[in-house]
């Protein structure tokens, strides 16, 4: 039997966790600094009992491999930095230190600027994607924000924009480079990152669908996610109580059809030709279906 494609997005995720454990949703920046494209990984692990036993682990992983490992405490969190060479001991209390990571993970100048200089974000992978998904010219499968915390992305930072032209260069050599090293990481890359999504601006998520859009109807069979928002509803800054709600709402009405409209500010799903349920989206939210290609 075939497997569906939200049934291969979960089963691929699993095996690479499997695998790799905490370092699962880093694999393309390992692969990166392997191949001399980056100089360093940045972590950040929250304080529990089981954080030595994890460092421990990452530990035994640097020397495996010949990287170097680096950690510091700060504002109630675990900093954790994997490099490719000796850095000595980093300043993670440095007012450049955002300029300095941002280099050695080798970001555009221009996102690191726009990162550093915007003091006032709190968590921008989750409260940010909005702005990048709205002033967005072009939607390349290269730069789809809503697999990163999956092994299947191509970019980890906060970039200037969703079309910034370096951010994509240095997608375009990775997956070079992976294709050459990890010929199965490079396909499921393609295969979990071109497909169209609905952005429903709730902690930055995008539910991705195996279909296609035809007209203003976006058609399909199945659909996946990177994460719930339950686990991170609470670092949100725009999102309010309900909206926890009718996220669950919307995927189970999605779960149950085949076609999806977005006509204005309303949303009907579908199934076999008949209305399965609509929504009306909040004021206060973006609802948006892109087509990353």
């Amino acid at each position: 039997m075939m497997l569906s494609r939200a049934g291969a997005f979960d089963r691929a995720k699993s095996e690479y966790h499997k695998r790799y454990k905490l370092l699962a949703p880093y694999v393309p920046e390992l692969i990166a600094m392997k191949a001399g494209l980056r100089t360093a990984i940045q972590m950040t692990l929250p304080m529990e009992k089981s954080f030595k036993q994890k460092l421990e682990m990452l530990g035994q992983f640097c020397s495996k491999v010949g990287f170097f490992l680096d950690h510091y405490e700060i504002h109630k969190e675990n900093k954790i930095l994997i490099s490719g060479r000796d850095l000595n001991q980093v300043d993670w209390e440095d007012k450049t230190l955002e300029y300095q990571m941002g280099e050695l993970c080798a970001y555009p100048p221009c996102c690191i600027e726009k990162f550093a200089t915007h003091k006032e974000w709190t968590h921008p992978l989750i409260n940010n994607v909005r702005d990048l998904i709205e002033n967005a010219e072009s939607f390349s499968f290269i730069m789809n924000p809503f697999l990163r915390t999956s092994p299947f992305h191509l970019y980890k930072h906060f970039p200037c924009r969703l079309d910034c032209p370096e951010s994509i260069h240095f997608g375009e050599k990775l997956l070079e480079v992976i294709e050459r090293e990890n010929p199965g990481l490079h396909r499921d890359i393609l295969r979990f990152n071109q497909a169209p999504a609905l952005f429903t601006d709730i902690c930055g998520i995008g539910i991705m669908f195996s279909g296609e859009i035809k007209d203003t109807r976006l058609r399909y069979h199945d659909h996946y996610t990177d994460y719930d928002p339950s686990s991170i509803f609470q670092l949100s800054s725009v999102n309010r109580p309900a909206e926890k709600k009718l996220f669950v709402d919307l995927t189970d009405a999605i779960s149950r059809a085949d076609e999806l409209v977005l006509d204005g500010d309303r949303l009907t799903l579908q199934a076999a030709g008949r209305k399965v349920k609509s929504f009306n989206k909040p004021d206060h939210l973006v609802w948006k279906v892109v087509d990353f290609r």
